[in-house]
């Protein structure tokens, strides 16, 4: 348990690094509402939140997601002309909150999307996404 215990609170403090120095200080953010499978994820919402063009990447923030389960992780996707590149995996709290950076550059994306993948997250998405932002 404590190990588990310690990956989550690296995880968080990873994200909240990352929000602070790639969203924190300007006034050229934007916020991007999700599109949720309100029939698998009844009670989820998500945003994301977007510094300047996106070429330094961005937020993403869930709330009412039930936990993936003990095998299994979200995983942020990055559609791009028909391709989808992985991202990082990451879980939500007790409460169904959570956040993932984005590192990748998103000028020309099309989209970001989240999956359930397998703990330690998957090279191709496993099935349709649950949350889609578009871009």
């Amino acid at each position: 348990f404590r190990p588990a215990l310690v990956a989550a609170a690296l995880a968080l403090g990873l994200v909240v690094g990352f929000g602070v120095a790639q969203l924190g200080g300007g006034d050229d953010a934007r916020t991007v509402a999700a599109t949720v499978d309100q029939g698998r994820l009844p009670d989820a919402s998500g945003s994301l939140r977007i510094q300047g063009d996106g070429e330094n990447g961005a937020i993403l923030s869930v709330q009412g997601m039930p936990p993936a389960g003990d095998e299994q992780v979200y995983q942020a996707w990055v559609q791009r002309d028909g391709m989808v590149e992985p991202q990082p995996t990451f879980e939500v709290s007790g409460d169904g909150g959570g956040a993932v950076a984005v590192p990748d550059d998103l000028s020309g994306a099309d989209a970001i999307l989240v999956t359930r993948e397998a703990r330690g997250g998957a090279r191709a998405p496993s099935e349709q996404p649950l949350i889609r932002v578009p871009l």
